[in-house]
């Protein structure tokens, strides 16, 4: 057929899904049609198959703009021999550049209600008064105490807390650092102790150690410590009824108060767990890992891939054997998107994953298609089918 006059401004309608029927009908018409040679251009299967490949096209999109295409008629067989057939790789390209420039600005022009809608919440400190100050990452903020001095400042996305030789007053003061989901934190204590914050974390803990016989900080969420060294003066982590004694090591601390267990794994060094009601320690070495039920109040320990654990300091997801609420958990906090599982049928099953730092919409995406979890976006919630 003879290339139609208005084959550019069908073009640009097409890129932003405004084309009638009929002019869809044109368009698809003159790529399956036109002499470069007609033998060496894709039919409309081809053009299917190409666009499903391409990868960054989601599958809502692909289904939208494939379903218009389908409803084209299907072009005769090629009287060609099979091997014969070759694709022109510049028609082929030029359409799925179409195919896919359209998806992008049907996208970002007519935005649906499956499209996700991200807080953006504050990281706090709360001081010993009560009062409430959100911490900006990146502004230069001084932390003061009651009586007015400065005891810490912001140093990028790190809250420094100074190293305090004079005595502390008798009754030390206390922070509160509270970490929103799809958040991360670090901190440095006066001791020089420092502690990576993941999402939806809480951690209480003195401003200065000097006058307290142990250096003792309160933990709900999950947290990692290098702890400085002080043989005199342990270090304790309280997180929901389990204490972690220290010395000087690093370690992480999982405590989530709606999660059945508190795990503790060891990265360097040794400690101590024990809870309120224990006589001794159940001491832990490097590479393993101690999971306190909080029910119960037992602890047993394990042999572990310290890297699984500890992977979310560097904005990584990693799961391993990890049922399918467990990972559900860890996207909420991560990602800071409520979701809600009505699915029943993987409720028993373990599942492998290792996501860099990808958007929520390519995690959902890889677990559909190797899990075959089903999703759907609605009311800025993430349903599980």
């Amino acid at each position: 057929m003879n290339k139609p006059k208005n084959i550019k401004y069908l073009l640009k309608k097409f890129a932003l899904n405004r084309c009638s029927d009929e002019e869809i009908e044109q368009i698809i018409a003159y790529y399956r049609d036109a002499k470069i040679p007609t033998e060496d251009h894709p039919g409309v299967e081809e053009i299917n198959d190409l666009y499903i490949k391409l990868p960054e096209l989601s599958q809502s999109e692909a289904n939208k703009i494939s379903s218009r295409i389908l409803k084209q008629p299907k072009r005769k067989k090629s009287l060609l021999k099979p091997n014969k057939f070759r694709w022109s790789y510049a028609t082929a390209a030029a359409l799925a550049g179409i195919i896919l420039i359209g998806a992008f600005f049907n996208h970002i022009q007519n935005p649906e209600s499956s499209q996700l809608i991200i807080s953006d919440e504050q990281i706090t400190l709360e001081d010993n008064n009560g009062s409430i100050e959100k911490l900006e990452e990146g502004k230069e903020t001084l932390i003061k105490d009651a009586q007015g001095n400065t005891i810490g400042f912001m140093q990028g996305d790190k809250l420094i807390y100074n190293t305090i030789n004079e005595k502390s007053p008798q009754n030390p003061e206390y922070n509160t650092i509270k970490v929103p989901f799809g958040k991360k934190f670090e901190i440095s204590l006066s001791d020089g102790t420092r502690i990576h914050l993941n999402a939806g974390t809480t951690i209480r803990f003195p401003v200065n150690f000097s006058n307290l016989k142990e250096r003792q900080v309160s933990l709900s969420g999950e947290a990692y410590f290098d702890v400085t060294k002080n043989k005199e003066k342990p270090f304790i982590v309280n997180s929901h009824g389990l204490n972690t004694k220290v010395y000087g090591t690093e370690f992480n601390v999982s405590a989530y108060p709606n999660e059945k267990y508190t795990n503790i794994v060891l990265v360097e060094g040794s400690v101590g767990l024990y809870d309120d009601l224990s006589t001794g320690q159940t001491m832990l070495v490097p590479g393993e890992l101690g999971s306190y039920e909080k029910y119960h109040k037992n602890i047993e320990t394990r042999k572990v891939p310290t890297g699984v654990y500890t992977s979310w300091i560097n904005g990584e997801l990693v799961f391993r054997d990890a049922t399918l609420d467990e990972i559900l958990q860890k996207l909420e906090r991560h990602f800071n998107v409520p979701i809600v599982n009505k699915s029943l049928n993987n409720s028993l099953e373990t599942f492998n994953a290792n996501f860099g730092d990808q958007p929520v919409e390519k995690v959902l995406e890889y677990l559909d298609r190797i899990y075959e979890i089903n999703y759907k976006i609605e009311n800025n919630k993430i349903i599980i089918n």
